[in-house]
């Protein structure tokens, strides 16, 4: 098991490296999530 454990935190190592270094484009998308939050729904309620 532990090496498992061992092994998936290398893998998820180098995704975020890969995500560091080619994901900076990818990085707009996350302000769409907070659209998701009802945060213009309270005016309407």
């Amino acid at each position: 098991m532990a090496g498992l454990l061992i092994i998936l935190g290398n893998v998820l190592g180098l995704v975020a490296l890969g995500v560091s270094v080619h994901g900076q484009p990818e990085a707009a998308p996350p302000p769409v999530v907070p659209r998701s939050v009802p945060d213009f729904d309270p005016p309407a309620a």
